[in-house]
């Protein structure tokens, strides 16, 4: 994550956060039926953020609350920590060699001024492949493991999907597809209520 604000910098304004999954948030106005692509959240989230209440020192060395703007970066390879910075146990072999899989999880859920959760109704396009190099953080691409001047593409290839179907937070139902490679169509595999 870095921040970019006009007071002075911060060691804070650079980090390593760790999650288990990317949360995106469907953007615009959440009343609007108007389909987005998934593309168009993906810039929304790692580019597109503000964030404020923010304590840096100014030009005049005083404590002042400023607003960033915030640019979150992938990392290209697993951190050997968790998310509370504690060194994990796994070994290089526990590790895939080829692809790695990053799950998605599109905010279908938004709350009214009433603090009532609603559902974002917006038809979101997921194609097939998405470019990700805009995403990665290029900067640590010679961290491990190192592409010794290799020149690398990253590639999200859609392999699942899992839809809960319903209008509320706590009632509905979920269906999973998964992408068949042989016909490029999708096919249902799990269904529960």
């Amino acid at each position: 994550m870095h921040l970019f604000h006009g007071a002075s910098a911060d060691a804070n304004d650079e980090r390593v956060i760790t999650e288990r999954l990317i949360q995106v948030s469907i953007p615009g106005d959440p009343m609007d039926e108007t389909p987005v692509s998934l593309e168009e959240a993906l810039v929304n989230y790692f580019h597109d953020s503000v964030v404020s209440g923010i304590n840096r020192v100014d030009d005049d060395f005083r404590q002042t609350e400023v607003s960033a703007w915030q640019v979150l970066k992938l990392l290209p390879f697993y951190s050997a920590s968790n998310e509370q910075g504690e060194k994990i146990k796994a070994v290089e072999s526990h590790f895939p060699t080829t692809n790695l899989i990053l799950p998605l999880v599109l905010k279908r859920y938004g709350y009214n001024d009433n603090l009532q959760p609603f559902r974002i109704n917006k038809n979101v396009y997921i194609p097939p492949f998405v470019n990700f190099n805009g995403f990665v953080n290029s900067d640590a691409a010679d961290e491990p493991p190192c592409h010794c001047g290799i020149d690398v593409h990253y590639r999200l290839k859609l392999r699942s999907v899992v839809c809960h179907y319903g209008n509320k937070l706590s009632s509905g139902h979920y269906k999973g597809f998964t992408l068949d490679d042989v016909c490029s169509t999708f096919i249902s595999f799990i269904h529960f209520i």
